[in-house]
């Protein structure tokens, strides 16, 4: 009978090892204050490459103004269209609440997690829903974009 109850803790705590995911290493400054963005601005990245091959699971995507992280997510796999177009959510500055400030340029960082490195030299090409190249928008509100990014170390 002991030997079956050290097996299903044995098992009980394997799992829970398995199941841990990795921290974050991008984390959107509202996230101390709400779990949700105020007026968000949203990117959907349409592919993400880092010297020619795909972004990864748990590699992330940051969206900063300045050098506040606004916005982030960690990929859940490779970016597959139409399959898995993620969301990435940046919030607008309300008062105490930090986030991106309206007019000011988007920028964009990648953390690679297999080499442990934050990448900065990032290429964005954006689009409209119809798949037209637009220049580069600023932080604004309840926009949203179709973003393809091309990084390099």
């Amino acid at each position: 009978m002991m030997n079956r109850i050290r097996n299903i803790v044995i098992i009980i705590l394997f799992n829970a090892f398995a199941w841990t995911s990795v921290d974050p290493h991008f984390v959107p400054e509202y996230l101390e204050f709400s779990n949700n963005p105020f007026l968000p601005m949203a990117l959907y990245p349409t592919s993400a490459m880092l010297d020619g091959q795909d972004l990864e699971a748990d590699d992330e995507i940051g969206i900063f103004d300045g050098e506040t992280c606004v916005g982030a997510i960690a990929l859940t796999g490779t970016i597959v269209v139409p399959s898995y177009i993620p969301l990435i959510e940046a919030s607008t500055m309300d008062g105490e609440i930090p986030g991106f400030t309206s007019g000011n340029t988007i920028s964009l960082r990648f953390w690679d997690l297999s080499a442990s490195t934050e990448i900065s030299d990032i290429v964005p090409t954006y689009f409209d829903i119809y798949g037209n190249v637009i220049s580069a928008p600023t932080f604004a509100s309840s926009d949203g974009y179709y973003v393809s990014l091309m990084g390099n170390t």
